[in-house]
This record gives C-alpha cells, sequence and structure tokens, in this order.
C-alpha cells in the first residue's frame, strides 16, 4: 500500500492557487477581475475550479498578481 496522496484535480489545485495569491496580494476577485478585463462572474468561476482557462488567461492573472505564470502554476502543484 503506497503512502502517496492522491494529487488534487488540475482545476482546483490551479484555483486555491490563483484564490491564495490574490489574497496575498491584498485584491477583492472584483479587482483582479478588472485588472485583467474579465468578468466577475467569469473570474468567480476560476476560483471555483470551473472556469476555462487558457495560457493567455493564466500569464494575465499572474501578471495581474506581480507572478510569472510558472511561479503561479508552481503554487498549484502541477
Amino acid at each position: 500500500m503506497s503512502s502517496e496522496r492522491p494529487s488534487p484535480q488540475p482545476a482546483s489545485a490551479f484555483a486555491r492557487a490563483v484564490r491564495d495569491a490574490r489574497e496575498q496580494a491584498g485584491l477583492s476577485p472584483d479587482e483582479l477581475a478588472r485588472q485583467i478585463r474579465l468578468q466577475p462572474s467569469a473570474y468567480a468561476a476560476i476560483e471555483r475550479g470551473e472556469g476555462e482557462v487558457d495560457l493567455e488567461l493564466i500569464v494575465s492573472i499572474a501578471g495581474a498578481l506581480e507572478l510569472s505564470a510558472s511561479e503561479l502554476i508552481g503554487r498549484s502543484g502541477l
């Protein structure tokens, strides 16, 4: 029997990393949505792990949080 923990689902792991980074940056969800030119409801879906995320959006989110895309993805454990 392996003692390894199962890895989290990618969408929920990324959502958690984005939310944690946003909170650390002191931004509200609406402020971050505005900075990346996304509707607040669409951004909220990302934080719930339900939104569609492509590379361009990852780069935008990371930039608004003053992170590199690779750092943001790395925080999610992916």
